[in-house]
């Protein structure tokens, strides 16, 4: 990771001082080797607590736009490559009396005339997300990141390829 990381022997020479840790002769005391002794089982416990609470941060801090999520998202899970890119389409509506493809409801108009009408939610209105992945990355660890960084009421797809 790149970020700040604990030394825990030179916390400890730090807590307990070159007048605690060291002797006259210049080597380690044995109360230094007896706290080192009682650190040691709990370095690697600390450690991926660390490692998890900053990706958990890392997580929480990130806004759904484009170029903070791929950075967060290379970083995590193609931190080598950096071959995880978003692009966006936008597809309007254009007002017409027939559409195309079916409408969501039809309703009976004025005159006998059959007015098909659009619903709000329709997804063809909205922009939809695409975010492309390596065919390498965990995609169920991915899936779950953007879950909890997307916004309600935005649509994206999580599309993967082959580098």
């Amino acid at each position: 990771m790149r970020f700040r990381s604990i030394s825990y022997p030179k916390m400890l020479l730090e807590t307990l001082r070159a007048y605690y840790s060291v002797n006259v002769s210049g080597q380690v005391n044995e109360l230094y080797k007896y706290c080192a002794c009682l650190i040691q089982p709990l370095i690697v416990p600390f450690n991926a607590y660390e490692q998890e609470r900053i990706i958990n941060g890392l997580i929480a801090n990130t806004k759904w736009q484009i170029g903070q999520l791929t950075n967060v998202l290379n970083y995590l899970y193609d931190n080598v490559n950096n071959s995880i890119y978003i692009s966006q389409s936008s597809q309007n509506i254009v007002s017409a009396v027939g559409f195309a493809y079916p409408a969501i409801s039809q309703m009976g108009g004025f005159g006998g005339l059959a007015v098909q009408t659009r619903g709000f939610d329709d997804k063809a209105a909205q922009t939809p997300v695409i975010i492309h992945v390596p065919n390498t990355v965990n995609l169920s660890a991915l899936t779950a990141t953007v879950a909890q960084v997307a916004l309600a009421g935005i649509y994206y797809e999580i599309v993967e390829f082959t580098p």
